[in-house]
């Protein structure tokens, strides 16, 4: 049995939704679950939506919405041929229960409302995706990965609740009855039935959690690239293709914020040794990167770049020593104003933290943070992160660059600069 997901740039329009179903067609003899996200930009349509639902901007709402409802009517028409399928019928159907929601009043609690209005990406795309492998006589069941995925209340970054996911995907998966699955990635429920989701990107997540209740062959994660390089391939034409990876550099290069992986996804597979495929939807035959516990013993230097960063410092404002009281309540508020940072340094009088540009609380963060210190930032910097450097490699990377932090250890050298 394997678990494939498909992200959104794979089922982006109806040309890669009819690759999708070849993938699928050239695998029908193995048991298969599938797990895919929204179509496209649809995620960050939603969060439009979200946004302008949350503020009261009903023009903007209202034009949204029709941009998000004609994105899906027009693949459906190219896929099916005709606005009077059951297809149809399915996705109108989510499409009023999406209304409802954007048409009444906000709750108080802006990422339960998040979760609930986003999630119909998911929802909306694996319903297409079912009916029309259906119409190409690929037989399959869809599941609400609602009742399969239960989660704590943590809105928009939920942890999974493990025994009750484990009983609910076994309950609902029986393999004697249908051979394929197919299912949403990044969402869930709470155990009050609320909607939930995992994280951004957290679609890999649940293809590893479902490989690791099911004790998967293996999983198979389908993007626009054959497998995984040592720099973004759509940047840099000199980039080079790693056949393969341990979980244990995956995991540091999740960690240091590359994206080819999501960053939760990889110890579930870890703890029960499933290997890990990253493929190209486009070469399906080529074989793409495999993680595994296998080490590879020679790796180029990866380089990971996180645009559009911010520094912050802070400095005691009595011109004590930066000490444990001031941490604990420095990450108390990071925590508050749920701020992910992205490299931390300390020294004897300062901390400094990096973290994503525009960050919706950073204001409110500052001035919480002056009550008790000297605050200094500065943006739009980038912060780039080089595994398995050389010397001469960073010399040239730096060269003219202005510097505001760096470390180095043994394997990986961080720069923040400008």
């Amino acid at each position: 049995m394997k678990i494939f997901k498909f992200g959104g740039s794979s089922i982006h329009n109806a040309r890669h939704i009819e690759n999708f179903a070849d993938i699928i067609a050239s695998n029908s003899s193995c048991q298969l679950v599938i797990v895919a996200s929204a179509m496209d930009k649809t995620t960050n349509n939603l969060e439009l939506l979200h946004k302008y639902f949350m503020e009261g901007r009903q023009e903007l709402l209202f034009k949204q919405w029709e941009k998000i409802k004609k994105f899906h009517y027009d693949i459906l028409k190219e896929l099916f041929g005709s606005e009077h399928t059951e297809c149809n019928r399915k996705v109108e159907g989510l499409f009023f229960e999406l209304e409802q929601i954007v048409n009444g009043s906000p709750g108080g609690n802006e990422d339960l409302e998040y979760d609930r209005i986003v999630s119909y990406g998911e929802l909306i795309s694996t319903v297409i995706l079912s009916d029309y492998l259906k119409k190409r006589g690929l037989n399959n069941k869809w599941l609400d990965a609602r009742k399969l995925i239960c989660t704590d209340a943590t809105y928009k970054d939920a942890s999974v609740m493990w025994e009750q996911t484990e009983v609910q995907i076994k309950r609902a998966m029986d393999f004697s009855v249908c051979n394929r699955y197919i299912t949403q990635g990044f969402i869930g429920a709470d155990t009050q039935g609320r909607t939930t989701t995992l994280g951004r990107e957290g679609s890999d997540f649940t293809a590893a959690i479902i490989g690791y209740v099911l004790d998967s062959e293996n999983v198979v994660v389908w993007k626009d690239v054959e497998g995984i390089y040592n720099k973004d391939p759509h940047k840099y034409s000199d980039a080079e293709k790693i056949k393969m990876l341990s979980y244990h550099e995956t995991i540091e290069l999740s960690y240091y914020g590359a994206r080819v992986i999501h960053p939760k996804t990889i110890k579930p597979l870890q703890n029960k040794r499933i290997p890990l495929y990253v493929k190209s939807f486009y070469l399906p035959e080529k074989k793409g990167t495999v993680i595994s516990a296998e080490n590879q013993k020679v790796l180029p230097p990866i380089f990971i770049e996180k645009t559009n960063q911010t520094l912050l410092t802070i400095y005691p404002t009595d011109f004590s020593f930066i000490a444990e009281k001031h941490l604990e309540k420095l990450f108390f508020l990071l925590n508050k104003h749920k701020i992910k940072t992205s490299l931390l340094q300390h020294s004897a009088i300062s901390f400094s933290i990096v973290f994503d540009d525009h960050h919706k609380n950073f204001d409110t963060l500052v001035k919480a943070l002056k009550t008790d210190f000297k605050v200094l930032y500065n943006t739009g910097l980038s912060l780039i992160t080089v595994r398995h450097y050389t010397e001469r490699l960073l010399e040239n990377l730096t060269a003219g660059k202005e510097i505001f932090i760096e470390q180095k250890t043994r394997k990986t050298a961080r720069f923040v600069l400008k």
